[in-house]
């Protein structure tokens, strides 16, 4: 039996449940199983999307699984310590202590794992050809779509009215099997393709229409030179290159501004040292809501 990635860790996982469990060594055994497991499939993906970060992956998560198992240790329950002089308040707070702990574990492993699934998500955008090649992919998928099932109820109507038509029709072999093979799945089901599946591939073709508009716009917007306007401590700034509406203040607002650009979609970048959000008509209108000057 190999030993697990955790192994090291199984007298810290006996001690956190020894006042906790009538089975401390059964609780062991799961710990070092279920977070062996986890840390090993993490690693899994770490060294695919970094090799350089991989080891430095493990060393936190196993500080971190480590810090809250100590923090356990200090927690106890009366059904095993026994109610006699049990102290109830300093049982909650190590409790509290604890759950920090665990939190601040878990809620570090979703972070790490949610840059990584957004680096890769860019890395796929540019590897596509950039986002506008990717709509404009999906806008001519879509409008195949509809075209199929346009193609496809037309000659099912005409097979209904004359099986021999399908074997004239210019349907692809596949196609015309689909037609003659066709079964409804209900009695109200008269054609393959109903009139909502059409309607609202249509309204995503439109959408998709819209959304290459938009980003055709903004390829083009790239070559225009940044505008400046100045605002209340500092002054706001269209980048277009970033495609970012930047906020950048003279010295740090007061809470009730930084809540008020929160409350509007912008958000502290510490690469830029601005505030920022991109470039969209909602932003431009949130802007002028803001700060009362006009963006477009």
């Amino acid at each position: 039996m190999s030993t697990k990635t955790l192994e090291h860790l199984r007298q810290l996982a006996h001690r956190a449940h020894y006042w906790t469990s009538f089975s401390p060594d059964k609780r062991a055994e799961n710990i070092v199983n279920i977070y062996s497991e986890e840390l090993d499939d993490d690693m899994i993906e770490i060294t695919k999307l970094s090799t350089e970060y991989a080891p430095r992956y493990k060393e936190k998560y196993i500080q971190l699984l480590s810090h809250w198992l100590r923090s356990k240790s200090n927690c106890a329950s009366s059904m095993i310590a026994g109610p006699a002089n049990f102290n109830v308040r300093r049982a909650e707070k190590a409790n509290r202590s604890e759950e920090n702990r665990y939190n601040e574990f878990r809620q570090w492993r979703d972070k790490i794992f949610a840059s990584f699934q957004k680096q890769a998500k860019r890395q796929a955008i540019i590897d596509a050809g950039g986002e506008l090649e990717i709509a404009k992919q999906k806008l001519i998928d879509l409008q195949f779509l509809q075209e199929y099932m346009k193609r496809i109820n037309k000659a099912h109507a005409a097979y209904i009215k004359n099986p021999n038509s399908i074997l004239e029709s210019e349907l692809s072999e596949s196609e015309k099997d689909f037609v003659i093979k066709w079964v409804p799945l209900a009695s109200y089901h008269k054609k393959p393709f109903m009139s909502f599946s059409l309607t609202n591939n249509n309204a995503k073709i439109k959408a998709a229409e819209a959304r290459v508009k938009v980003l055709e716009d903004k390829e083009a917007a790239k070559s225009d030179e940044n505008t400046e306007f100045e605002i209340p401590g500092g002054k706001l700034i269209l980048n277009y290159q970033a495609d970012r509406i930047q906020i950048f203040n003279e010295q740090k607002p007061e809470q009730s501004v930084i809540a008020s650009y929160k409350s509007h979609g912008l958000k502290w970048s510490p690469f830029n040292k601005c505030w920022q959000r991109q470039i969209t008509p909602n932003a431009k209108f949130s802007m002028k809501r803001l700060f009362n000057i006009n963006l477009q």
